[in-house]
């Protein structure tokens, strides 16, 4: 999922970018202002209708003309220009919106994943210090066995003294004792 949306944001990178050149493209073509070709066209046009003027009445009519339609043409071409930029600028507003919504989430992704290794390391220390203490359990319990054999292996040796010493005394006991049949 994360994947998904770093390849649609890196999508959306590329497509703004290629939107951006595009209109640079299009500002020359459409804006007469910016376009050196269009200012040779309209003084091809001027010319042409002044030359077939018949006296300076004519001409100057034929230059209001002129003059009109060119304002009129550069009017539409400002309309258009700003219509696209504000479609572009609209766009480029769902598109910061998306954004920033993806940011959003990314950023609490991040802080879950963060808790979450903060979490996953006080269990490791919490199994670290349970090892450590079960490694010292088993030295006690070693030492306790050994002890538990130690004292088996002295009640062993005390049980042959004291049967040891039991029957001895029984013999004389016996043997010493006359009046016993």
């Amino acid at each position: 999922q994360q994947q998904q949306q770093q390849q649609q944001q890196q999508q959306a990178t590329i497509d703004a970018a290629e939107k951006e050149a595009q209109r640079q493209r299009e500002l020359q073509d459409v804006h007469p202002l910016l376009g050196p070709s269009r200012a040779v066209e309209w003084a091809e046009i001027t010319v042409r209708e002044l030359s077939g003027a018949m006296d300076l009445e004519d001409a100057k009519a034929r230059a209001v003309r002129v003059t009109a339609e060119m304002e009129r043409q550069q009017r539409a071409a400002v309309d258009e220009y700003a219509q696209r930029a504000q479609a572009e600028t609209t766009a480029l507003m769902t598109q910061t919106q998306a954004l920033a919504e993806q940011l959003h989430n990314l950023s609490k992704e991040n802080s879950i994943l963060k808790k979450a290794v903060l979490i996953q390391t006080q269990r490791n220390q919490t199994v670290k210090e349970k090892e450590q203490e079960i490694e010292q359990l088993r030295s006690v319990i070693q030492q306790f066995e050994e002890q538990m054999r130690k004292m088996e292996m002295n009640q062993y040796a005390l049980a042959l003294q004291l049967r040891s010493h039991t029957q001895s005394q029984s013999h004389d006991t016996f043997g010493h004792n006359n009046d016993v049949y």
